[in-house]
């Protein structure tokens, strides 16, 4: 058998050797070299290479090249080497390839001076081309990813006009500040390069913007794959018309990540038609298809419309109308400014808006203000007072639903403590009210505005009418308790999630499980059986159980610290032990309880695309929104370069 000629069957070899596609490898899309250099095959540690004679001596491939070649890659089809990137790219590349043979156009198969052939192919100018050129795209992405990271439009007004530099943007400039930052190679590549080779033009900027975005898209679906189970969040569909159109929208987006919507353990979206109806929605249909997909109604979103619900009160909607009011009535006049350093109170806007020559007012904004000053009454200030007190109850949990790391039991234990707040004041209103009254007062008092309450009719139908002796008992019956009972209406109505299968898996967390014991079982088992295709070993789930169950009683009777939260348990656990309890925990830390993700990604997508960039292409926003969102991630620029060639 003459060396060079293929030493094994095909079948035998892997799909990723380099001997079956170094012939072909030149045809391949940038996506498949690229997938083909990520998954090339290399021998284990325990593969026993061929033996040849050479000479009169027996040679044989040496493992340990592989390691000081980096991009040597070894052919078990032809027991030879080649260049990986001579071989991806090196026929693209002009005379330069021509004079290449061993190690690109065939397998080097001659190990007795193998050593020194490859150190000298690792010096050649080839090599060294290659070298310098990815150091140049270095430092082009480095440029594109701050600009991306940070927000900054690239694009200037005429970016390929050289004769004048006032209308390149941003990313020219700071070209220019590299190289007087002291980038030797950059500088001398904007010297040197011809004028259609500067990989700086506008065209040559969307590759890599989108080519960055594809690398932040790979690690994100390596990372969901690695994870195996995601959960699925969308936000703002205003664009579809078609109802039914959203779910194939969605699903076809989790296929081209590479993922199965087989492994979607939840869908969390707002609680428009289109999303959560029963019939067409969105999470319907998916959910027909995927039973274990399960549709959480995003916790912010129902907790704003608790209060929005709550604050159509009529004494409490007419407040929030005139706050509103007087913010845009400030806000919206830059004129105004000027009173803020000489008006503390309401009664200085008073008596200054008629101030002789101030030349700040106009007939309108003067008419405004008389109107404000004059719907400044006490049954404002008051239901200011007491709403204020209330709904800032509701704040901290409000923040808390935003945070990335909030799972099922932490937003079920917030929200318990909130109705447990709220329930405290309905107990003790007498005096809850009496305090809140006395501040109303004492702000009345401070603008001149008498403690009375509104007429009281036979007949009223546009507010609450009952009656009462005195303006506290009045505003207590008709407005604290009033309000106050409605949000808690609302909280026990629109936080109804126990019948939900997935809640039932959290009295697998330690702090639960001892708070319900004996109940907790149960409710596992029922979890359990819902998603028995993901426990790992459900024979010997019982059993498990019970060891789990003893574990944490015995910690706790000797007063260790017990995990309260699904992260803390899964630092906590032995995974090889609990197999099918890990299994539990990965899921339900799956499930989303809020949309917020989507809101910071729908904010940085308005940051991006405003008044001044809307004509910006969908691939180049795409690539931007994915920097800015996810600016903390970090790029790995030899990934980057390998997809860009």
């Amino acid at each position: 058998m003459t060396r060079g000629d293929p030493v094994c069957r095909r079948e035998d070899c892997s799909p990723f050797d380099i001997g079956l596609v170094f012939n072909e490898i030149h045809n391949y899309s940038p996506h498949q070299k690229l997938e083909f250099v990520e998954n090339v095959w290399k021998p284990g540690e325990l593969f026993d290479f061929p033996v040849s004679m050479e000479n009169g001596k027996s040679r044989k491939f040496v493992s340990g090249w592989l390691k000081r070649f980096p991009w040597l890659a070894y052919s078990k089809y032809f027991d030879g080497a080649f260049c990986l990137a001579c071989v991806c790219f090196g026929v693209q590349c002009g005379r330069n390839a021509n004079k290449l043979d061993k190690l690109l156009k065939s397998p080097l198969t001659n190990w007795t001076s193998a050593a020194s052939r490859l150190t000298k192919h690792s010096l050649g100018n080839f090599q060294q081309q290659i070298a310098r050129n990815r150091e140049i795209l270095k430092s082009l992405f480095k440029t594109i990813i701050f600009c991306g990271k940070n927000n900054i439009p690239l694009s200037g007004q005429r970016d390929d006009d050289p004769t004048n530099a006032a209308l390149t943007g941003n990313f020219q400039a700071l070209l220019e500040f590299r190289v007087d930052s002291g980038d030797q190679t950059l500088q001398q590549h904007l010297d040197t390069a011809p004028r259609n080779a500067t990989y700086i033009s506008k065209t040559i900027q969307n590759e890599m913007i989108e080519t960055v975005g594809a690398h932040i898209l790979n690690d994100l679906s390596q990372e969901i794959r690695n994870s195996k189970y995601f959960s699925v969040m969308a936000d703002e569909a205003a664009d579809i018309s078609n109802k039914e159109n959203v779910s194939d929208i969605i699903t076809a987006a989790v296929a081209n990540l590479g993922l199965k919507m087989e492994d979607c353990r939840g869908q969390c979206y707002d609680g428009a038609g289109n999303m959560a109806g029963r019939l067409n929605g969105a999470s319907s249909l998916i959910s027909a298809e995927h039973e274990k997909a399960i549709y959480v109604h995003c916790m912010n979103h129902r907790l704003n419309l608790c209060i929005a619900d709550t604050c159509q009160l009529p004494i409490v909607r007419n407040m929030m109308d005139i706050v509103r009011k007087i913010s845009n009535f400030f806000n919206n006049s830059p004129k105004l400014e000027l009173l803020y350093p000489v008006t503390a109170t309401l009664e200085d806007i008073s008596l200054n808006r008629n101030s002789p020559g101030d030349s700040t007012w106009n007939p309108t904004s003067r008419h405004d203000a008389q109107s404000l000053i004059n719907a400044i009454n006490f049954s404002f200030i008051v239901s200011l007072v007491i709403v204020r007190h209330i709904l800032g109850l509701t704040r901290p949990l409000t923040v808390k639903l935003q945070q990335k790391a909030m799972d099922l039991l932490k937003a079920k234990d917030e929200l318990a403590l909130l109705k447990s707040v709220l329930e405290d004041m309905s107990t003790d209103i007498d005096n809850r009210h009496h305090n809140l009254y006395q501040e109303a007062v004492t702000i009345a008092r401070q603008v001149a505005v008498q403690p009375e309450m509104p007429r009281i009719a036979q007949r009223q139908m546009h507010r609450n009418n009952a009656p009462a002796a005195t303006p506290e008992g009045y505003f207590k019956i008709n407005l604290t308790r009033v309000f106050l009972d409605h949000v808690l209406q609302q909280l026990n109505t629109r936080f109804q999630d126990d019948v939900f299968v997935c809640y039932k898996g959290i009295s697998i967390i330690p702090s639960v499980l001892l708070a319900t014991d004996p109940a907790w079982k149960a409710n596992v088992l029922e979890f359990c059986n819902h998603y028995r295709q993901d426990i790992t070993n459900y024979a010997g789930l019982q059993a498990e159980l019970l060891l789990w169950e003893r574990l944490w009683k015995g910690r706790d009777n000797r007063g260790d610290i017990i995990p309260d939260s699904l992260e803390a348990t899964m630092k906590d656990i032995d995974k090889d032990a609990y197999v099918n309890i890990y299994s539990m925990l990965k899921v339900l830390i799956t499930i989303p309880i809020s949309s917020a993700s989507c809101e910071r990604s729908i904010s940085s997508l308005r940051n991006l695309k405003n008044y001044l960039r809307n004509t910006m292409t969908q691939d180049r926003l795409n690539g931007l929104a994915l920097m800015h969102a996810h600016r903390d991630m970090d790029f790995d620029l030899e990934r980057i370069i390998d997809l860009f060639a």
